[in-house]
């Protein structure tokens, strides 16, 4: 059975922390555990005597640096190479590192996530799908404007927008002209026409006027008019009609 030993066997004759004393805390530091237990009048003498302190970082600067390094004090010899510690440094500094720049691109991303604009084209495109025709039935191809539902049907938005233009030259007041030309409008992306017709479009009825103030915010908001696209949107959330839980979801959405 190991006995423990003297506390006087680790202090020098001036009170100072002995060599063997200064050597174990300085391997400790290293992270090598002893049998032999270092007492605890070591450790605090170790925090009143800045002498002692000094040796002991000083050794263990030694210890980290040196080629190799033997203890002569009743330990096995320990060498340390040098090349060893620099690939443990190189390692740990690598450690360290990579978890940094984690935390950064951690922190980046949540910045970008938080506070990137919102894409505007992708938000128009989930939200716009042209209105239904409501105006016509099959087989009913008689007049210009039904001419025109039916091109706009099929999605033939060119030839329609030329037939509605057709009704509007003698009819500058149809509303389903006015409405139906401005969803063709927005359907090849011309939102500066879609806002002129769907502006009269509101103006001229009653019918399509709540659907007509919904396609109006689409369209600004393909024209990136921001203010205009959130003014009316909330005129639309007051009204508390078919497009208002649409309104208020978009308003949420470019915000």
């Amino acid at each position: 059975m190991k006995t423990m030993a003297k506390h006087t066997d680790f202090f020098d004759e001036k009170g100072h922390l002995s060599h063997e004393a200064r050597a174990m805390l300085a391997e400790q530091m290293m992270g090598k555990e002893h049998e032999q237990q270092i007492p605890e009048a070591v450790n605090i003498h170790l925090g009143k005597c800045r002498d002692c302190e000094s040796a002991v970082f000083d050794l263990y600067s030694d210890i980290s640096t040196e080629s190799d390094v033997m203890f002569s004090i009743g330990l096995p010899p320990k060498h340390i190479r040098s090349r060893y510690l620099r690939a443990e440094k190189f390692i740990n500094i690598m450690k360290y590192t990579s978890v940094a720049a984690i935390i950064i691109l951690m922190v980046m991303l949540g910045r970008w996530l938080f506070f990137a604009p919102p894409n505007i084209d992708a938000i128009f495109h989930a939200n716009f799908s042209p209105y239904q025709n409501l105006i016509t039935s099959k087989g009913d191809g008689d007049n210009t404007l039904s001419k025109a539902m039916l091109f706009y049907d099929v999605k033939d938005y060119d030839s329609a927008i030329i037939l509605f233009k057709t009704v509007l030259l003698t009819n500058s007041h149809s509303a389903a002209a006015n409405f139906y030309l401005g969803n063709a409008f927005l359907a090849v992306d011309e939102a500066d026409s879609a806002v002129i017709y769907f502006n009269k479009a509101i103006v001229e009825s009653n019918r399509f006027a709540d659907a007509a103030q919904w396609y109006l915010a689409l369209a600004y908001l393909k024209n990136k008019e921001l203010a205009n696209a959130e003014l009316l949107l909330k005129a639309i959330i007051a009204k508390d009609n078919f497009w208002s839980a649409k309104a208020e979801t978009l308003l949420g959405e470019i915000r």
